[in-house]
This record gives structure tokens, C-alpha cells and sequence, in this order.
């Protein structure tokens, strides 16, 4: 391949640790597992994963032109047989009908998009219905530290970033 994902990561890691943060969860699965990533942007965690553990991934996000671009940055990385990039909305639309979704996931993860999906018990009962019995889910999100209101500036952050739901660590 032409190009390394680890090459892309100043414009497609929006994790502050980079890439490896995924790595101790990856860790706990089993070898080269399927994998679906929630979310997924342009696709650097699911680029880093199916390289560096050989995961096959089923990448979904609800806006195109973000899977126009994440399918072109894995074709410049020859990821294009590892990962399936797909429009979708994990709240909405039917998890069951995504390629590889009959044989079930062994792991879903996602990454700062949870935040986004206001019905948390439509979204997570999607994810339950093709993860594996055993499988594992991995949710890094926004959580409140109190419920304290938001100052108007507070709110006004929250609505431009699209936050819909305001939980605590203990609600989710």
C-alpha cells in the first residue's frame, strides 16, 4: 500500500491519545475479530484496528461525506477487504442488515458519537442485536460530573457541538 493510516492521524484522530487508546480493549478480543465502529468519522481507529490486530471492520457514520472520504483514505492504505464503510445511523436504521452483521460482532465500539443519538435505549438495543453473546462494547463519551445546569454559554457550547443528551458517568 501506498500509505500508512498512521500517516493520516493528524487529520482523522480526534482523540487526544491518538490511535492507541483502543489498544488494551482490541487486547481482550479474540484474534483478527469483527469488529463495528460506531461513528467512525473518517476512519482512523477503524484503520488502526484492522492493522495493527487484523480486525474486520464495518464502519458506520450517518453523514456521506464522511464515508466518501474514509473509503478513499483506505483505498490509498490497501484496508479497502478489511473494512466495509457504510452510511448509517446506529439509533435508526437497522444494525441487523449491515455486511457481516448475520455472523454478529464480536466487539462494537465508539468513539465521541453516543453523545449525539438521544434515544440511548433505541441506540443500545441496535448494538445488542448484533453483538455476539460474550461480545464486547466499548463507549467513550462526554459524561456530566453533576447535574447542575448549564450557564447560558454552557448551553449555547452544547447545542453548537450537538450534544442531545446530558448523562451522568452512572446513567450510562
Amino acid at each position: 500500500a501506498p500509505f500508512q493510516p498512521s500517516e493520516f492521524q493528524h487529520v482523522d484522530a480526534l482523540h487526544y491519545c491518538g490511535y492507541e487508546y483502543l489498544n488494551p480493549f482490541m487486547q481482550t478480543l479474540p484474534a483478527n475479530p469483527r469488529v463495528l465502529d460506531i461513528g467512525a468519522g473518517i476512519g482512523g481507529p477503524a484503520r488502526h484496528v484492522a492493522q495493527t490486530f487484523g480486525a474486520e471492520v464495518v464502519a458506520i457514520d450517518p453523514l456521506e461525506r464522511y464515508t466518501q472520504l474514509q473509503q478513499r483514505i483506505d483505498q490509498l492504505c490497501g484496508l479497502e477487504e478489511q473494512i466495509t464503510v457504510v452510511q448509517a445511523d446506529a439509533a435508526t436504521d437497522d444494525l441487523a442488515r449491515l455486511p457481516r452483521a448475520a455472523e454478529g460482532f464480536d466487539a462494537i465500539y465508539a468513539i465521541l458519537s453516543f453523545l449525539h443519538i438521544a434515544d440511548k435505549d433505541a441506540l443500545l438495543a441496535n448494538c445488542r442485536k448484533v453483538l455476539k453473546p460474550g461480545g464486547r462494547l466499548y463507549i467513550e463519551d462526554w459524561a456530566i460530573q453533576d447535574t447542575t445546569p448549564f450557564t447560558p454559554e454552557e448551553a449555547e457550547a452544547e447545542q453548537r457541538v450537538g450534544m442531545t443528551s446530558r448523562l451522568t458517568q452512572a446513567e450510562y
